[in-house]
């Protein structure tokens, strides 16, 4: 089996994005967002409920993808990083949330 073709494919799955495709697509659909906003009326209910679709998928990737890069580091690293995150304004257990994959994180940090 070629070992590239086996690094960058999950378990029966389709190829894995990097990065950079990720950003993109993410990118996209909220610049579509942006726009859909900003001119309702020149949308249809479906395109819009697609676009929120495609945001929510995209948020989806990027919040797994950084998951996924969290749980590769070492367990002292992980310990740092939340360190590091704890002085954001989203504040350490928003980040703990988020990169332990729990189920029921919020849509949006903390205000305050």
């Amino acid at each position: 089996m070629d070992r590239g073709l086996a690094d960058s494919r999950g378990e029966g799955s389709a190829p894995k994005k990097d990065w950079r495709t990720i950003q993109e697509e993410h990118a996209v659909a909220y610049f579509a967002a942006d726009l859909a906003m900003e001119n309702p009326g020149n949308y249809t209910l479906d395109e819009k409920r697609d676009i929120i679709e495609r945001m929510q998928a995209s948020t989806a990737e990027v919040d797994e993808k950084i998951r996924e890069e969290f749980r590769m580091m070492p367990p002292e690293a992980q310990g740092l990083m939340l360190d590091l995150l704890e002085d954001s304004s989203e504040g350490r257990e928003w980040w703990e949330r988020l990169l332990l994959g729990l189920d029921d994180l919020p849509d949006a940090p903390p205000e305050g």
